[in-house]
């Protein structure tokens, strides 16, 4: 085979490879795109639920009903949870400096 036939073959399919990436790109980036609004629709969704909660856990009448005072007690014990957890993060950071501190002291008395 001729060495332009051979190149000439070789342009064309890599012309057809390239085309095919090109083609999987602008499909995965639409899919990324819908993904990205779909997220964004969600994160409205959620903000709006949160608005919703907080209007019925400020309102006394409503608070107050049955069904819905369970949803705000287990909101309160998660919250309760939360503040616990935070705080024994707290602590073993503090820990954890203290630590460190007491290392450094120690490698400065080696060194003197």
């Amino acid at each position: 085979m001729d060495h332009k036939k051979m190149l000439e073959n070789l342009r064309k399919e890599v012309n057809i490879a390239l085309t095919k990436v090109f083609d999987e790109v602008g499909k995965a980036t639409k899919v990324s795109g819908h993904r990205l609004a779909i997220n964004s629709l969600k994160g409205e969704i959620r903000d709006n639920k949160e608005k919703i909660g907080t209007l019925v856990c400020g309102n006394e009448e409503l608070s107050n009903h049955p069904d819905l005072k369970e949803f705000i007690l287990k909101i309160e014990a998660l919250e309760a949870e939360i503040e616990e957890r935070e705080e024994q993060i707290r602590k073993m950071k503090e820990k954890e400096k203290e630590a460190e501190e007491t290392d450094g002291e120690d490698e400065e008395d080696k060194d003197s």
